[in-house]
């Protein structure tokens, strides 16, 4: 019942894969919902070059683990991602309140809305952050040179929401 109402929230399109997290700390589970035909394209492209995926995560979550890892007191997360904004609200590793909002069409907007999520969390400026990719500002591509995992990574292209690249 859970996987049925995840994907009708979602808004996504049937077939989905659903991953829920049952939320230990707030009692609340969290969903995350796939598009199958997304995941097959996936495991299509990595099986052309004869490797599988051992994870399929948001690009957002080793980002969220360093900034837990750079502020433990950090309480709210956000990360836009040119559409929607999804914010973590919360202590530490156990967040009370996951929502995506859409439509979300700008960084101010998504900067705007992640405010108003810190304001109403009553969460302090230093224990909040929010996120974005920003392709213009990470290294050219024939720059990243070893061609191992380390080219997966997004770390050169996250910046805080609202900076400047």
């Amino acid at each position: 019942m859970a996987q049925s109402k995840a994907v009708v929230e979602s808004r996504l399109t049937a077939p989905c894969r659903v991953a829920i997290d049952a939320g230990a700390a707030s009692g609340e589970d969290l969903a995350v919902v796939v598009e199958e035909n997304c995941l097959a394209a996936i495991e299509g492209a990595l099986g052309s070059i004869r490797t599988r995926a051992a994870s399929i995560r948001p690009w957002w979550a080793e980002a969220l683990a360093s900034a837990l890892r750079a502020n433990a007191s950090l309480r709210a997360f956000g990360v836009w991602e040119g559409g929607a904004l999804t914010t973590l609200v919360g202590e530490g590793r156990s967040f009370s309140s996951a929502q995506t909002l859409y439509p979300v069409e700008s960084g101010e907007a998504a900067a705007a809305a992640f405010a108003r999520t810190q304001v109403s969390a009553m969460v302090a400026p230093e224990d909040a952050l929010a996120i974005t990719l920003d392709w213009a500002s990470g290294p050219e591509l024939d720059a990243r040179s070893d061609g191992d995992a380390a080219v997966a990574v997004f770390a050169p292209w996250v910046r805080r929401l609202g900076a400047r690249s």
